[in-house]
């Protein structure tokens, strides 16, 4: 497989990770019964990357800049969920904890046309992950014919935005790795939308996490 070259970089270090100095936080239940929902590329990224595990305990971070929750990320991510919490130091959010994807979201976006970027990454379910060796291989961008997305540039955004300097990592469905697996939507788009973007391989050849690097 010409188009993938091992990638020796701890997939897991995370650049950006802030530390809050010793400061004591606390957690704020979210409910703003005003605001409405809006229904865009980031609903649909942020509610499968939640629902595709079957585990109500699942939790979505999302990282605060500048502590303050943007309506962009109220209306079109958190009131999606049931489960909404923030963790506030000096009474300012740097998180958001978001568990249980609300249903009658799940399924307004379900019955819709997914984004193929987005369908590509979480159609289907993951698998329980077995304890196995696996080595980290990055993409190779001049191997892989390009995918260009305007609609999926909004979730890119965001995920910069949040990870400045970093990267983002998610557990995938079950990926085969193969050659064919290279003319997916998702691995042409980000490829070429990215600095490195990285396969965590397993010894039985099934693709266990991705991650991003900004």
């Amino acid at each position: 497989m010409d188009w993938l070259e091992p990638y020796e970089q701890n997939m897991w270090d995370d650049e950006d990770d802030e530390d809050d100095g010793g400061f004591p936080f606390r957690m704020k239940l979210i409910d703003e019964p005003h605001a409405k929902k809006r229904y865009t590329p980031l609903t649909q990224f942020f509610l499968l990357l939640n629902s595709q595990v079957s585990n109500e305990h699942v939790v979505t971070y999302l990282k605060i800049n500048n502590g303050r929750i943007t309506e962009e990320e109220l209306c079109e991510i958190i009131l999606h969920f049931d489960e909404r919490k923030a963790i506030l130091v000096e009474d300012k959010p740097i998180d958001v904890l978001l568990s249980r994807p609300n249903k009658d979201s799940l399924d307004h976006i379900k019955s819709l046309l997914l984004n193929p970027v987005i369908q590509s990454l979480f159609c289907g379910n993951i698998q329980p992950l077995e304890a196995s060796a696996a080595q980290s291989y990055r993409v190779l961008p001049d191997k892989i014919e390009p995918y260009e997305d305007a609609e999926f540039e909004k979730v890119l955004s965001y995920l910069k935005k949040n990870h400045k300097n970093s990267s983002f990592s998610l557990q995938i469905r079950e990926w085969a790795l193969s050659d064919s697996l290279k003319d997916s939507y998702a691995i042409r788009y980000f490829a070429h939308h990215t600095q490195a973007f990285c396969l965590l391989v397993n010894q039985s050849a099934r693709i266990m996490y991705i991650e991003m690097r900004f």
